[in-house]
């Protein structure tokens, strides 16, 4: 479902007025279950705004922040987006993975059904909300690679190395617009394989003369995209040239460039680059509305700019995340953890996008 948009309080508020049935936005990937007539919106939110409360906890992000408001109506479930990836992960993922809430101020961390690309809740009340991982626990990460052209000649690309994160796609395109207006996007396929959080790539150009800083940018997440800054001299390239983004040695991404491509104006804002047999990740997902019983492919993830829902959830290897039972801890007066219940998950295959 295409949400409506909004710019009237200077930030992108995104939303959505749905029958009964099952339902995911195209931007951010977030699905919702209702039996009657539903109306929320959402926005992205920095997660720096609980930093030090997340320091004391031992949690990072794993999806966006988000605030959700349901305006009228009501949900049975809603699933939330994060960038883990279950395949090859630590099993103790699945422990490990909670959704937080603010509400008045407070930090609340709540268990969830933990599945491929999704925290599941029932019966969900909103807040500022987004999926979590507990610190030192092992995780592979879904990764984007995003690249712009911001110059021809010599040709100047910025490629940003980002978690499949709707909120953090959405800061690099918002980053683009403000320092290179005219820039182009180049529509790169995704990383073929998932890599371990917190490890190092490096990008490498098939051009002898290619100017790459930095040599090696961390993967991680941050409110500031990292990127690379690659230069090169367009008049010696004869017709194409690769780039090819490498981690512990092993190759995670590559993609061809025409220099008929890189030289052209083209009347809309991408150009697309050929990559290693591999598209930008389409797998299409059926949304059923139970009141007509209508299937609808709605989305095809990866190919949307991502402006979606911020849930923190932390990964696991699939399944439920069924965390130890621990007594309530309480920081500050205003950090409460509780645990909710939690039910069985279909095994699902890693490589689909719908859960």
């Amino acid at each position: 479902m295409t949400p409506a948009v909004s710019m009237a309080t200077g930030v992108l508020v995104y939303a959505h007025s749905s029958p009964s049935g099952s339902f995911e936005c195209t931007v951010s990937g977030l699905r919702w279950v209702c039996v009657r007539d539903v109306t929320l919106q959402y926005h992205f939110n920095n997660p720096d705004i609980f930093r030090e409360e997340l320091a004391m906890l031992q949690y990072s992000p794993i999806g966006p922040l988000m605030n959700i408001k349901v305006l009228s109506g009501e949900l049975l479930e809603a699933h939330f987006l994060h960038f883990a990836c279950l395949d090859g992960s630590d099993s103790a993922l699945n422990e490990a993975v909670r959704v937080l809430h603010s509400v008045d101020g407070g930090v609340h961390l709540e268990t969830c059904e933990l599945t491929r690309f999704h925290a599941k809740l029932m019966n969900p009340s909103f807040s500022l909300i987004g999926a979590l991982l507990k610190i030192g626990i092992p995780m592979k990460t879904h990764l984007e690679v995003l690249t712009y052209r911001t110059r021809v000649t010599p040709l100047v690309l910025f490629t940003y190395v980002v978690p499949r994160d709707a909120s953090m796609i959405q800061a690099v395109e918002e980053e683009i617009k403000k320092y290179f207006p005219h820039a182009r996007e180049v529509i790169n396929p995704p990383p073929y394989i998932s890599v371990w959080f917190y490890t190092k790539c490096s990008l490498k150009a098939s051009t002898g003369d290619a100017r790459i800083t930095p040599a090696a940018l961390p993967l991680e997440y941050t409110t500031r995209p990292y990127f690379f800054k690659v230069v090169i001299d367009i008049d010696k390239v004869k017709s194409s040239f690769d780039l090819e983004l490498v981690s512990a040695g092993q190759s995670i991404w590559k993609a061809t460039l025409d220099r008929y491509e890189m030289e052209e104006e083209p009347e809309n804002t991408t150009m697309c680059a050929a990559a290693s047999g591999h598209s930008r990740d389409g797998e299409e997902v059926k949304n059923t509305n139970s009141a007509t019983g209508k299937n609808e492919q709605e989305r095809k993830m990866g190919t949307q700019s991502s402006k979606g829902v911020g849930v923190s959830a932390t990964a696991g290897s699939g399944g439920v995340a069924n965390a130890p039972v621990l007594s309530d801890v309480t920081i500050g007066g205003s950090v409460n953890i509780f645990y909710g219940s939690s039910s069985q998950e279909n095994t699902k295959n890693c490589e689909k996008l719908s859960d």
